[in-house]
C-alpha cells in the first residue's frame, strides 16, 4: 500500500497517543499517531505521508517517512496555496502536481526547515549565545525552553525577556555550572528589567514543576 501525502490545515487537539488534525483542502479530520513525547503546538500546519496505523479504527493513521510541522509564521502562505484547490480534484493528484510550487512559496516566505517561529528561534538563540559566551553547556536548558515555548506559547514583547528568565531558571535548577553573576547583572546583560526577567523565570519554573510532577 502506497503512503498518501497530506497537508493538514491545523492541529486541532493533542493527547498522549494521537494528534487530531484537519485536512487543509476538505473537512476530513483524522487521528495521527504520535511518535514521540515532544510537545505539539495546537494551531500549526503539518505535512506528512500517511498509512493506516493498524488498529482497525476508522480515520486512525501513522505518519511515515516524514512529519513536518510548519511554524505559524507561514500560515498565510499555506492558506493561499489551499485556495487553489478545486473541490472536484483528487487531493493526492493536486498535491503531486503542485508540490514544487508549494515548497517554493514556503521558501520565498522565509521557511528554512525549522519548526519554531522566528520569535521562538530568537529566544532559543539568545539563551544559547549567553551560555556559550559564558562557557556553559546549553543543551539541557534548551530542551526545557523548547517545550515551554511550544506548550505555553508565552506572550512577550521581547525575545530576550524570556531568554533572561530562562537563564535565571537554569541557574536556580542547576542546569549548568553556577555563574558568578548577580540576577541584576544577568538582566542587564540581556538589556531587560529584573521584573521582566523574573516574570518569565516564574512562568518557566511553574511549567517545569508541573512537568516534573506529571
Amino acid at each position: 500500500m502506497a503512503a498518501t501525502p497530506r497537508i493538514y490545515r491545523e492541529v486541532k487537539e493533542v493527547d498522549e497517543a494521537y494528534i487530531t488534525v484537519q485536512m487543509i483542502f476538505t473537512d476530513e479530520v483524522i487521528r495521527l499517531r504520535r511518535e514521540g513525547e515532544k510537545p505539539v503546538p495546537e494551531g500549526v500546519h503539518l505535512y506528512c505521508f500517511i498509512l493506516p496505523d493498524g488498529t482497525g479504527n476508522e480515520n486512525h493513521y501513522l505518519a511515515v517517512s516524514s512529519l513536518i510541522f510548519f511554524p505559524t509564521d507561514h500560515t498565510n502562505v499555506i492558506n493561499e496555496f489551499a485556495k487553489r484547490y478545486l473541490p472536484e480534484e483528487l487531493v493526492s493528484i493536486f498535491i503531486k502536481e503542485n508540490s514544487l510550487e508549494f515548497w517554493k512559496s514556503l521558501g520565498e516566505s522565509g521557511y528554512a526547515g525549522g519548526e519554531f517561529t522566528n520569535f521562538e528561534s530568537g529566544v532559543l538563540l539568545s539563551a544559547m549565545e549567553f551560555l556559550e559566551k559564558h562557557d556553559r553547556d546549553p543543551n539541557k536548558l534548551l530542551d526545557v525552553i523548547e517545550d515551554f515555548l511550544v506548550e505555553q506559547q508565552p506572550n512577550a514583547r521581547k525575545e530576550v525577556a524570556i531568554a533572561a528568565g530562562a537563564i535565571r531558571f537554569g541557574q536556580e535548577h542547576s542546569f549548568f555550572e553556577p555563574l558568578s553573576m548577580t540576577l541584576k547583572e544577568i538582566a542587564e546583560w540581556f538589556e531587560v528589567s529584573p521584573s521582566s526577567m523574573n516574570k518569565y523565570y516564574k512562568e518557566l519554573d511553574a511549567y517545569y514543576s508541573d512537568v516534573v510532577k506529571a
